[in-house]
């Protein structure tokens, strides 16, 4: 073993201490560059929940682990394979196994089993580990030496003042050090700020993390993430109303001709126009927002004439934007920040310039002019670029209001290039990217301002990632350095997840009662690095731009009193039928955004096929089966749901493809998700040369894909059994004469479809688990092979679940068994689709909405009421984080979206997918089936919404670009579609086509629905022209930016990470690299 040198001896006992002692870390961190205000203290951005080891319902407290379990928990939990590693790993392994060494051995006296663990490995061949001590010795540890899991007694719970307190005594069990260890790494190599709270039960202890902002852009920049430019700074006259061409109406030959013949009649609304063209001067407007005006070359050709109503309209448009341009020019040429900036804003400024002009002088590089090196006057040109952007998002709010109240009053009569796209106004999204910092100051400046900001919180407060991109970076982070997972499913993690933001979703802010505590707790002045002296200074610095009064404190209290920012919130604009697509986006990732605009969708499709629907059962109502008006509709009905169920898959790639161009997502590789109980044989990886890759035999896995599809055979012949043998039971009821005739629905084949129900609903309960346990069976080393395998097995038994009884209804029993009513199998196949799908809605409301109403209700009356207590110094009165803490502890109740990392989107796809089947395939018996489906839809998506907000925890965003395997069951459904309804026309109307033979009618029918199909997929194609015009759009700007891949500083691999340490203090290899 190498020796360590006294240094690093001092900085062992130093963690060793940390990790016994880890309230003499907790003082220690909280002096550094940071101040700690309200946005520190929020729910933040990641919880990590334990259970409370010495509790006396802890689940393992009567366990023990061996050494050499312990040391597989700690090889798989913290030695992650990541691209950047700490000096410190080494020498903290080695602190944790000191401080294992010392924990308590299980008593004699008690009974403590071994704790069993699945990886547990029967070789004989256990090697002793050495370690090194804080004094520099060698110490053994045998393999088979146990401790104890539990029950160290490093919290206590008193019972006289009915609190759980700190006993003061070192960590003495396992799971307490892998708790302590965990929090340790994620402060001491990522930075998180983390505060700690214990449960009203003490059953469960609660880590908080949150994320400075400085390590969320290195990570960033290593993990290429993509952002949105801002449209402001990029494509601002792409808001300006254009004709059928695309081209701006004010380079219309109408307004800038001279007008001759019949054209006289507008010349006063030409002058007009152009008075109001020449105040706006869209040429200046370009370059106030950093780009480059129109360059017209020549004469435009072919251009329409416009109307008088587009003339009064375009004059109405142009007048508010004059009056609102000249207002703003006015305002920022007097440069008084008082006037224009808002009292958040003053202080956003402020705090940036504080923490940049005291940062220490290593890092000033980032953003110092290194012509100059006058730190005032950058502190000025910080201002005038803050001022700039501020301007050129004002413009941006102006054109778009404008367009609005033209629209509000002379209708849609106006149109720019985004009403012509029939997309809304987006920003192109690139990789980040942090300013190179050897370069002039306006120009780094500038660069890192074209971002799109949102804001967060009730104070106006805005922030350069949003909350689903926060997500993703601190769950970057968190990979690189634990593997959670596997933490979670060995029980030294009880749970983990994303906290929800209420102000986000509904635009809720925290009102006094939880910041109020705060403000009066002695702990938050301690932790305030900056004194108000201090700050004071700093405003003198910039005190020619900014006054100490405030007028707009009118607006302040304006916005208390309001909650939200201009209802731009989740809820507020998520309604029944409208689906904000970008806003789900940006909070729960692209994943959830995808599905429910796949929903949305879903329900828009089925409008016009619905109206077909009701009218054709007006057609049956009117007139008798056997009536040629009532077979002609049910002909026409059924041609229109082929042409239907033709054009749905392929209308929806056009839809992938609009939100694959509206997030960026045309070329994004996925990341590939490692399985957790995966097992393989180490390999040299042919991609990245990784030599001790885990790999597993291809041939094997295929081996036992198929064995499963033999045992998927087995569950489907029983269903076929069960279907066979309730048809008998249908034509039993039917020739019992005690059975009651109901006029609608016959009882003959309303009990045994309601028995099929039932049936279907169990054999899906029982199919399920076991489709999982086959799937985890093949050995799949990445989570999206493991969900198409598991997809595909579900579909197929589904499918047949589904669609099997009455596809054996309509060609098999009548030339078997026989059908009911006098062996009109049609006419069974119409009473069998009404009943099943009454039951299916009811099915629908009661366990999609009736049962997690109940729960919740439940939840609520058992959790609802929660008093929690501080995880701190002083656990005798209530916490002034309490508000905060029962709001978390609230979420943790809520179920998992994410089921045996199975997403729940996977469910609600396979539901939506089998409805689409069972519409192409069998919707002409019952023609009302459409409506009934779009009703369930309607209803689905506001359950949807309610359960992911309500209900579930949030969950993990996804980045995702399809819906995967179900584009290919749509199409495929498409095709058995043909087969199903031209069977259904030939077969059941033999009447109406007497001079046919069925078989030739059939063929026919067959080459005519796929010359259709054939015809569609080449029109409509796999692109679609809107979204491709865009893409190449956003290209162009990208280039105009200098922002393309080939610009960007290729080093982004080999920034130091992390920039911060605990609160913001360097690490010392970093502050030597950068000195």
């Amino acid at each position: 073993m190498k020796a360590f040198s006294s240094k690093k001896l001092e900085k062992l006992k130093k963690t060793i201490s940390y990790l016994q002692y880890p309230e003499q870390f907790k003082s220690e961190i909280h002096y550094n560059y940071i101040v700690l205000d309200e946005k520190y203290l929020n729910l933040g951005d990641y919880v990590l929940v334990f259970d409370n080891p010495d509790h006396e319902n802890y689940k393992y407290r009567q366990n023990s682990i061996q050494f050499q379990d312990v040391l597989r928990d700690f090889d798989k939990c913290f030695d992650v394979d990541t691209s950047f590693e700490s000096p410190d790993d080494e020498l903290m392994k080695m602190a944790f196994f000191n401080v294992f060494n010392r924990l308590k051995e299980p008593s004699a006296l008690a009974q403590f089993q071994e704790i069993e663990r699945d990886f547990q490995s029967n070789s004989k061949k256990r090697q002793k580990q050495f370690i090194m001590n804080e004094q520099g010795t060698q110490v053994r540890i045998k393999p088979d030496e146990t401790r104890q899991m539990g029950m160290g007694g490093f919290l206590k719970y008193n019972p006289m003042s009915n609190n759980w307190e700190r006993t003061g005594e070192r960590v003495s069990d396992v799971a307490t050090l892998f708790r302590v260890f965990l929090l340790y790494k994620l402060a001491n190599h990522a930075g998180f700020f983390i505060r700690q709270f214990l449960s009203l039960d003490g059953t469960k202890i609660y880590a908080v993390l949150f994320q400075e902002l400085r390590n969320l852009i290195i990570e960033a920049q290593r993990t290429y993430l993509k952002k949105r430019v801002s449209i402001a700074f990029c494509d601002i006259l792409s808001l300006e109303p254009v004709d059928e061409a695309f081209r701006p109406l004010r380079f219309n030959k109408i307004i800038r001709s001279k007008l001759f013949g019949s054209d006289i009649t507008y010349e006063t609304l030409q002058k007009e126009i152009r008075r109001l063209l020449k105040i706006i001067d869209y040429n200046k407007l370009a370059r106030e927002c950093n780009q480059n005006p129109f360059e017209i070359s020549g004469e435009i050709q072919q251009q329409r004439k416009l109307s008088a109503n587009i003339l009064n309209a375009y004059l109405f448009y142009l007048e508010q934007i004059a009056i609102q341009v000249t207002k703003i020019r006015k305002k920022y040429k007097e440069n008084d920040c008082t006037k224009i900036l808002s009292s958040q804003e003053i202080k956003e400024l402020v705090a940036d310039l504080k923490e940049q002009s005291f940062k220490q002088k290593s890092t000033k590089q980032y953003v110092r002019d290194q012509s100059k090196g006058n730190w005032k006057d950058t502190n000025k040109r910080k201002i005038k670029v803050y001022l700039k952007r501020k301007k050129a998002l004002e413009i941006e709010q102006i054109l778009m209001n404008a367009k609005h109240q033209t629209d509000k009053l002379y209708g849609k009569r106006l149109f720019s290039m985004w009403d012509r796209l029939g997309m809304e106004p987006q920003g192109p999204y690139i990789e980040y990217f942090y300013p190179r910092k050897k370069q002039n100051y306006n120009k780094f400046i500038q660069q890192d301002s074209i971002w799109t900001y949102q804001i967060i919180n009730e104070k106006g407060e805005r922030s350069l990632f949003n909350k689903m991109e926060r997500a993703k970076l601190n769950i970057s982070i968190i990979k690189q350095l634990v593997n959670l997972e596997y933490l979670s499913s060995q029980d030294y993690i009880r749970d983990h997840l994303i906290p929800n933001s209420y102000f986000d979703l509904d635009g809720q802010k925290y009102k006094d009662d939880h910041y109020q505590p705060l403000k009066q707790a002695k702990q938050l002045k301690q932790d305030l690095f900056f004194s108000m002296k201090l700050i004071q200074t700093v405003k003198a610095k910039i005190q020619k731009f900014i006054e100490k009064d405030d007028p707009l404190k009118n607006e302040k209290k304006k916005l208390d009193v309001d909650g939200g920012l201009n209802g731009d919130n989740l809820l507020n604009l998520w309604g029944l039928l409208e689906v904000p697509v970008q806003h789900i986006c940006s909070y729960y990732g692209e994943r959830i955004a995808l599905y429910f605009m796949f929903l949305q969708f879903f329900v828009q499709e089925l409008l016009p096929i619905s109206y077909f629907g009701i009218l054709t059962f007006i057609v049956q109502l009117l007139y008798d089966v056997d009536a040629l008006a009532n077979k002609v509709s049910i002909i026409f009905f059924t041609i229109m749901i082929v042409f239907w169920s033709s054009t749905f898959q392929a209308l929806w790639i056009r839809q992938e493809m609009q939100f694959q161009t509206m997030f960026g997502l045309e070329d994004v590789e996925l990341n590939q998700v490692e399985l957790i109980g995966f097992v393989g044989k180490p390999k040299r990886s042919i991609a990245n040369d990784k030599l001790n890759d885990l790999q597993y035999s291809s041939k094997e896995s295929w081996l036992k894909f198929f064995f499963n599809m033999i045992l998927v055979a087995i569950f489907l012949l029983i269903e076929i059994v069960i279907i066979v043998s309730l048809q008998l039971l249908s034509l039993s009821l039917e020739k019992n004469p005690d059975i009651p005739q109901v006029e609608f629905i016959e009882l003959s084949v309303f009990i045994p479809a309601l028995i099929w129900v039932f049936i279907g609903i169990l054999l899906d309960n029982i199919y399920r688990p076991v489709a999982f346990f086959l799937t985890k069976w093949e050995n799949h080393k990445y989570l999206s092979q493991f969900e198409t395998s598991f997809i595909i097995k579900n579909l197929l038994f589904s499918t047949v679940n589904r669609l099997g009884q009455p596809f054996i209804i309509a060609f098999f029993y009548e030339r078997t068994i026989g059908c009911v009513n006098d062996n009109y199998c049609y006419s069974q196949l119409q009473i069998y689709m009404r009943v099943v799908f009454i039951i299916e809605f009811g099915k629908h409301i009661l366990f999609g909405f009736v049962l997690p109403i109940i729960k919740q209700i439940y939840q609520r009356a058992r959790y609802g009421l929660v008093s929690i207590v501080d995880f701190g110094d002083s656990l005798q009165k209530k916490t002034p984080y309490f508000y905060f803490n029962k709001t978390i502890e609230a979420e943790t109740q809520k179920e998992s979206f994410t089921i045996d990392q199975v997403d729940g989107t996977i469910w609600e796809y396979l539901e939506l997918n089998l409805q689409f089947a069972l519409l192409a395939n069998f919707g002409s018996p019952f023609p009302l089936i459409f409506i009934t489906g779009l009703a369930m839809n309607y209803l689905e998506l506001f359950l949807d919404k309610f359960k992911l907000i309500w209900l579930t925890k949030r969950p993990t965003p996804q980045t995702a670009r399809s819906i995967g395997p179900f584009v290919y069951y749509m199409n495929l459904i498409s095709y058995i579609s043909i087969f199903i309804n031209s069977g259904l026309l030939s077969y059941s109307n033999q009447d109406v086509f007497a001079d046919i033979n069925s078989f030739t009618l059939f063929v026919i029918l067959m080459i005519s629905f796929f010359l259709f199909k054939f015809i569609t997929d080449i029109i409509y194609g796999n692109t679609d022209s809107s979204a491709e015009m865009v893409r190449q759009r956003h290209k162009t700007i990208q280039r105009k930016l200098h922002v393309a891949m080939s610009k960007k500083n290729q080093n982004t691999m080999f920034l130091p990470f992390p920039i911060a340490k605990i609160y913001g203090t360097l690490l010392p290899h970093q502050l030597k690299k950068q000195e």
